[in-house]
């Protein structure tokens, strides 16, 4: 079954703004593989090193809701 892209939504639901644009597919094996992406350049970012707990933090829990549940985000226009 192909999985439908869900662009940039899944990070912009981690921060209220998103400097990264990176696919993120609704699927757990890429979910959990593209927050580890988001993780990476986090931590070779130096200006958010000092919010890189809450980041993660954040990341852990929109995993843990789509381990729960799959869900399908609408791809909306205009992010």
């Amino acid at each position: 079954m192909k999985m439908n892209p869900c662009t940039v939504i899944l990070c912009k639901s981690l921060f209220f703004f998103c400097l990264f644009q990176v696919d993120c597919y609704c699927n757990r094996k890429n979910i959990q593989n593209q927050s580890s992406r988001i993780a990476t350049k986090i931590k070779r970012s130096y200006w958010f090193r000092w919010q890189k707990h809450i980041i993660l933090a954040n990341i852990h829990k929109i995993i843990k809701a789509y381990q729960r549940s799959i869900i399908k985000l609408p791809v909306t226009k205009g992010l």
